[in-house]
């Protein structure tokens, strides 16, 4: 548990009160690459200043995280299910694999030139990564008549039935999300009144309740989901297992029994349909883009998570051995087709087995511009902080988990993928005018004590100049 910024200093401990933070003022999301969940939530300094006081003497991470989870369980839990499909669901298991080799792509690209070079620098992705990155965002028209299903990509997604890859993604956790909030399997009636109630995705849900009931488009959902995510195609899978489902009657998929049922026989379609896919196609170094349509089988996924580094790969490593069933069916797996079973009631009581599969690192950050420093909380899971990736023999995830987010944080800016939040105030530092360190955590209270010039150099081989516009390789002597 570590604080990225200085903690404030502890004060006259004030009466207790009551502390709200504005639920409307909050926003979350998960990076499968290195397992992290964020949640940032906005307030009143005043209330949170007050919410540190009170516990002076604690840990100051601890603390943060109890009050994260007790104010805001859902929202923790609904990106905490977005690493368990990453876990579970193949393709998004290559595709984070494949986003994790990406990460140090701007240091890669500093570290392949010799020479000098002038800030500031731009960095622009090679045309396959861009092409690659967007694939699950593209919009895409599902078609259905009396004959076929089809799939064709459009240019917009304000209009109905289109969805995207991450619409299916979204909805299958919203799923789970309101089956553990009500502590039960539910129905598709219940689950349509549910989603008025604050805004959520749904336009997977709202495409199916046109051609089905809303409890068929409620039970074969997540089951299309899960086919889809099996292919290199996920799209093209949900379209040609929908049509499957309509054929054959949607109302026949109401119940646990017959959804598993359904669930076997899509995938086996889906093998039948798409073929086995290459070594290539699955490969964590390719980028999407050059994929030839396949399907993962289970050994070919079992083979990839245990050469696997990322660190939502030691997850997917023990779901698989965890076949309590004795049926072959991943922990995981068995988690997210009965979720209720194992959170409780609003994630009141998550199993002691599912604890152990809590995401890597979580952050939770207060925001606010007038907040002191020591807003930004990170916490390692305590099952990965003694674990090492595959024939590694040296640092754990728990030392190297804060690195890795770092290394997200920079590069994110440098590649102008997301602007950074966390803006330093040492203007006067030449690294500052550089631009380079843009969303680097934790800012010092002193920039002579930052540990970024170290982490470039590390990183990238070369260091900065005494002027503060130049790069210049390790080897060579920087001008005095």
């Amino acid at each position: 548990m570590t604080a990225l910024d200085t903690p404030p200093p502890g004060g006259a401990t004030p009466q207790p009160q009551a502390l709200e933070l504005d639920s409307k003022k909050k926003y979350s999301w998960a990076d499968p690459a290195i397992g992290i969940t964020h949640l940032v939530v906005r307030g009143s300094t005043a209330e949170a200043k007050a919410f540190l006081d009170l516990r002076p003497d604690e840990d100051y991470g601890l603390a943060m995280y109890q009050f994260a989870l007790q104010r805001h369980p859902m929202i923790l839990i609904h990106e905490w299910l977005h690493i368990l499909q990453v876990a579970s669901y193949p393709w998004l298991f290559i595709r984070a694999a494949r986003a994790y080799h990406q990460l140090a792509a701007p240091f890669a690209a500093i570290r392949a030139n010799r020479g000098r070079l002038d800030l500031p620098l731009q960095f622009v992705a090679s045309r396959e990564d861009a092409d690659s990155r967007l694939l699950e965002t593209i919009p895409v028209r599902i078609w259905i008549d009396a004959h076929a299903v089809r799939a064709e990509p459009v240019l917009t997604s304000l209009v109905r039935g289109v969805i995207t890859e991450q619409d299916l993604v979204e909805e299958d956790a919203t799923v789970a999300e309101y089956q553990i909030d009500v502590g039960g399997r539910g129905n598709g009636v219940s689950y349509r009144r549910w989603l008025t109630e604050r805004p959520h995705y749904q336009r997977a849900f709202s495409l199916l309740s046109q051609h089905m009931s809303d409890d068929a488009a409620f039970s074969v959902l997540p089951v299309l989901v899960r086919v889809a995510f099996r292919t290199n195609r996920p799209i093209a899978a949900f379209a040609g297992a929908l049509g499957t489902v309509l054929l054959y009657g949607p109302d026949t998929w109401l119940d646990p029994e017959s959804t598993q049922i359904l669930e076997d026989g899509l995938t086996s379609n889906a093998l039948n349909c798409f073929g086995i896919a290459d070594d290539a196609s699955t490969d964590f170094q390719s980028p999407a883009i050059s994929d030839r349509p396949g399907f993962v089988t289970d050994d070919r996924f079992e083979q990839l998570v245990s050469a696997a580094t990322f660190p939502v790969s030691p997850l997917s490593r023990w779901s698989l051995a965890d076949d309590a069933n004795g049926e072959g069916t991943p922990f995981l797996l068995r988690v997210l087709r009965q979720p209720w079973q194992h959170f409780g009631r609003r994630a009141s009581q998550p199993s002691r087995t599912l604890l152990r599969y809590l995401p890597p690192g979580t952050t939770v950050e207060l925001d606010d511009p007038d907040f002191p420093v020591g807003k930004t909380m990170f916490y390692v899971s305590p099952s990965v902080v003694s674990e090492r990736p595959p024939g590694e023999n040296g640092l754990t995830y728990g030392e190297v988990l804060i690195h890795m987010y770092q290394l997200r944080l920079v590069s994110n800016a440098l590649m102008g993928e997301r602007e950074p939040r966390h803006t330093c105030p040492h203007d006067s530092c030449r690294v500052h005018a550089s631009r380079l360190c843009r969303g680097w955590l934790p800012i010092p209270t002193r920039f002579q004590e930052c540990d970024f010039p170290s982490f470039l150099e590390q990183m990238s081989k070369h260091r900065l100049d005494p002027t503060g516009k130049v790069l210049v390789p390790m080897m060579e002597e920087a001008p005095t």
